[in-house]
């Protein structure tokens, strides 16, 4: 799926399928994500600032340098995921936030 540069600003895309998709510099800013899958994604530059990524997937994702600030992370999966040169300030790891 090519949704490179695509908006989806404030969109609830809860429980949305983006495996293997190429999200290059989109901008998901202030989305909620819950459950949304990830995995495999190509997502650099991409901007998820202040989203829910509550359960979202993001195994084997490439997310260098994307924005992932002021997003609260509860049950967020990454296991190896590229993180290079992501922003993640002012991010809050909430263990509980996904039960």
């Amino acid at each position: 799926m090519k949704l490179e540069g695509a908006n989806f600003n404030e969109s609830n895309l809860s429980q949305a399928d983006f495996s293997h998709a190429n999200l290059i510099r989109a901008s998901l800013e202030r989305a909620t994500l819950v459950e949304a899958d990830f995995s495999g994604a190509t997502m650099f530059r991409a901007n998820l600032s202040k989203a829910s990524l509550t359960r979202a997937d993001f195994r084997g994702a490439q997310l260098h340098r994307s924005n992932l600030s002021n997003v609260v992370l509860g049950d967020t999966i990454f296991d190896n995921a590229n993180l290079t040169g992501t922003v993640l300030e002012d991010t809050e790891v909430d263990p509980d936030r996904g039960k």
